[in-house]
């Protein structure tokens, strides 16, 4: 609704009468001039033009059609996942029920081998007869043999020695026909070298403990010089060593003489603990 606001003159005038004159009227004042705009109108939506009956069905009919596709794809998707995941459970189970005759096999065979073994080990007993005596004196030979040959002067021309002996005395299966030569060779050498006086080089450790190379002379496993000087044997080192005290002059003349002797016979000490 425009609404138009105006300036109204309004006249008064007096009554005239007989008596009185009239009044002059008042000037009229002109009214401002008022530009009425009018409101915007409202735009207007377009409406989408209404479908008829057919193609209301045809649409109705595309959108059931794409639904079915979907769901259809959906559908083969959940069955190849669910084949897969059958395929996986049978061959897991399979894997399982071959896993276990496995297990049966080998705990057959375990039980059957550990008869056979029980049967071999009553023959092997029977057969071994005096051998397994044999195996106890041989053990207790090479130990009481080892013992003398590890602080035995001797050892110090054959040092490998004492490692088979230990070996032998420490063993837990029956010693061979070698192994049995090789601690009659060993007993056998203890006692004839024990009688002899040997000339040999070797390495001697000098009182500083630096090892030098020396002519050693030794009277069976009791005494050996080297320079005019007593040796010791050290068994850790598997060497002589020079005796860091000597004894008197007169005894380490002997051993000056013993060294410088070719044949003959002379004087020596030996040491009675050995």
């Amino acid at each position: 609704m425009i609404r138009i606001k105006a300036w109204l003159l309004i006249a008064l005038a007096a009554p005239l009468s007989s008596g009185f004159a009239a009044e002059t009227a008042p000037t009229p004042v002109a009214s401002p001039v008022v530009k009425v705009t009018p409101a915007p109108r409202p735009t207007a939506i377009p409406t989408p033009p209404a479908l008829s009956l057919d193609e209301l069905l045809e649409k109705a009919r595309a959108s059931q059609s794409a639904r079915r596709q979907v769901d259809s794809t959906r559908e083969r998707e959940f069955l190849a996942d669910r084949n897969q995941q059958a395929a996986l459970l049978s061959r897991a189970q399979a894997d399982l029920e071959a896993a276990n005759n496995r297990s049966k096999e080998l705990s057959a065979a375990f039980d059957t081998n550990e008869l056979k073994l029980r049967e071999l080990e009553g023959l092997l007993r029977a057969r071994e007869g005096n051998l397994g005596e044999l195996f106890g004196v041989t053990r207790q030979v090479a130990q009481d043999v080892s013992s003398v040959a590890l602080n035995s002067m001797i050892s110090a021309r054959y040092p490998d020695r004492d490692d088979f002996l230990v070996k032998l005395a420490k063993g837990k299966a029956l010693p061979s026909i070698n192994e049995l030569q090789q601690l009659w060779v060993e007993m056998l050498r203890e006692m004839t070298d024990t009688g002899r006086v040997v000339r040999y080089d070797t390495r001697v450790v000098m009182g500083e403990g630096t090892p030098v190379d020396a002519e050693v002379v030794t009277v069976g496993g009791f005494t050996a010089t080297a320079n005019g000087e007593y040796l010791a044997y050290l068994p850790s080192l598997k060497q002589l060593s020079v005796l860091p005290r000597q004894p008197s002059s007169d005894l380490v003349d002997m051993a000056s003489d013993l060294q410088e002797a070719e044949s003959g016979y002379v004087p020596a000490i030996v040491d009675p603990s050995r």
